[in-house]
């Protein structure tokens, strides 16, 4: 596991502390950004993509994967630090989403995570190689808060990094279950049985998800053109992309990149 970690790097998008109230309250995007946020005072529910309402109390940590939230909602008011960020592995991203969404703050760690948060959020004010290593490492150390007893529970998951990497790299290209089993030495029948418990999505299934997860980082981060986006997450043409994506967020491409404004207010 830990030589897994030192590949992986992020990108953090915002950071800092606000105190919010009822205009908190929107309907999200379903953004490919993780959300990470301590709650400092008073309360406000985030519903999950999958329809879960999480209400977010003082005194707990929350972590919100990539493309996981669909609104928030504040009643009075809400005083919070917060950490937007993403990922530069796909592998990354999964390892995050098995991951506890909310875990309580005992005393004794509390300044500790407070200062954790506060050093990213100034590293992130700054430029240089020193701030960014403060920042990362600062993000690294929230992070492991999640991660305990993960290798007890996920194992098996890191066998599949080699898959998980492989499919991250070759988006672009056609891939097949066959090749996939094979780079883990399985059967077909087993490799699919095995990914599909552990990822929730059969093979060929993952792979148009992590396609559209893609199209939407580069819809939300760039201004490439729709053809080209198609292009480059692996779909034959334009229109066959924009109705899968239709189909998956109930909106056009279009639509979700002049939507992408919004999300860096929560």
């Amino acid at each position: 596991m830990s030589s897994l970690l030192s590949n992986f790097s992020f990108n953090i998008l915002r950071a800092g502390f606000a105190e919010v109230g009822p205009d908190w309250s929107k309907n999200l995007l379903a953004a490919p950004h993780n959300r990470l946020y301590l709650i400092t005072g008073g309360e406000a529910d985030m519903t999950c993509t999958d329809n879960r309402i999480i209400t977010m109390l003082p005194d707990h940590i929350y972590l919100f994967p990539v493309f996981s939230l669909k609104s928030s909602f504040c009643r009075k008011s809400l005083s919070h630090y917060y950490l937007n960020f993403h990922a530069d592995s796909v592998y990354m991203e999964e390892l995050l989403s098995l991951c506890p969404e909310q875990l309580p703050i005992n005393r004794e760690i509390s300044p500790e995570i407070i200062t954790l948060f506060n050093e990213v959020t100034e590293n992130h004010k700054l430029q240089g190689i020193s701030a960014e290593m403060k920042k990362s490492g600062a993000l690294l150390r929230l992070l492991s808060f999640f991660f305990k007893d993960f290798e007890n529970k996920n194992a098996e998951i890191t066998g599949f990094s080699a898959v998980i990497n492989y499919i991250e790299r070759n988006l672009k290209k056609e891939m097949t279950v066959q090749n996939l089993a094979a780079l883990m030495g399985l059967s077909v029948n087993y490799f699919s049985d095995r990914f599909n418990a552990l990822f929730g999505n059969p093979p060929r299934q993952y792979i148009i998800k992590k396609r559209l997860e893609l199209a939407c980082m580069l819809l939300f981060k760039t201004d490439k053109k729709i053809r080209e986006i198609a292009a480059e997450t692996g779909f034959p043409d334009e229109s066959y992309f924009t109705r899968i994506f239709r189909k998956k967020n109930k909106m056009s491409p279009m639509e979700y990149r002049n939507r992408r404004e919004d999300e860096t207010e929560i």
